[in-house]
């Protein structure tokens, strides 16, 4: 058990460097990683569907940068989650604090963004961030759910 507290703690170290290094970037860096995703599911999907998808790549655009910050802490909070029921914590705590977490290190995130090159602060980033980590908490919160009621059944 000690050896999984030990990976968690590692794997939350790592989310949390990798959601600061991509603050650290530039706007013109931030955009152009944007653009690249963007070109490269274009391509994947000309490929499959062998017709014109610029009405794709713009919405894939748009949207990207919301779908990054969703992503980056839905996964943050599953691994806070499973972290604190590593320690014994109830459920409904564990969903608190974890989203708790989220929510405070997506303002130091955007505080932090304050002082990089091209970059602003936006509250509408922390929505995205806690709402991203909401969804990962209710996903956990729902598989203890499912894992006790299963696990009555085999009883």
């Amino acid at each position: 058990m000690k050896k999984y507290k030990i990976l968690l703690w590692i794997l939350i170290i790592i989310m949390l460097a990798i959601i600061f290094a991509f603050s650290c970037q530039s706007s013109e860096k931030s955009v152009a990683l944007s653009r690249a995703v963007a070109q490269e599911q274009q391509n994947i999907t000309a490929k499959i569907v062998e017709t014109d998808t610029t009405e794709i790549t713009d919405f894939i655009v748009k949207h990207i940068r919301s779908m990054a910050h969703c992503i980056l802490y839905l996964c943050l909070a599953i691994l806070v989650f499973m972290q604190c029921r590593f320690y014994g914590l109830k459920p409904v705590y564990a969903f608190v604090l974890s989203l708790s977490c989220c929510f405070l290190y997506g303002l130091t995130d955007e505080f932090h963004q304050r002082f990089t090159e091209g970059r602003t602060s936006c509250m509408e980033d922390v929505i995205k961030d806690t709402f991203g980590a909401f969804v990962g908490s209710t996903l956990c919160c729902i598989k203890e759910k499912l894992f006790k009621i299963f696990k009555g059944v085999r009883k």
